[in-house]
């Protein structure tokens, strides 16, 4: 997974199935960001689900273009992505599909 001006861009190992559903209703996201303190752990604060605004599947199929609105606090902001039940064009399964990210500032 990367990160660019406008979402993030998730990477798959084998070429996603011409019949695979990527559409934003399909994808899950959710942010959230920890306080920083002197105490080992924290609760999640503002966790909320985040509108995807578009999904777009690359040329070779290996790839999805997430677009939804980024942001961060001086502390950063955790993403995390669901991507469902993506297959591969051999019918495998997505084995990993959740993904994380922790955006550290917002690039202008």
């Amino acid at each position: 997974m990367r990160r660019d001006a406008g979402g993030f861009v998730l990477h798959f190992t084998r070429p996603l199935s011409p019949d695979a559903d990527v559409s934003p209703h399909t994808i899950r996201a959710r942010r959230w960001y920890y306080p920083y303190g002197i105490r080992y752990g924290s609760p999640r604060y503002e966790e909320v689900d985040v509108p995807i605004q578009s999904v777009t599947v690359s040329a070779d199929r290996r790839s999805i273009d997430v677009r939804l609105p980024i942001k961060t606090y001086k502390n950063c902001m955790v993403y995390y992505f669901h991507v469902g039940r993506l297959e591969s064009a051999d019918g495998r399964r997505v084995e990993h599909p959740e993904a994380w990210y922790t955006v550290q500032r917002v690039w202008r």
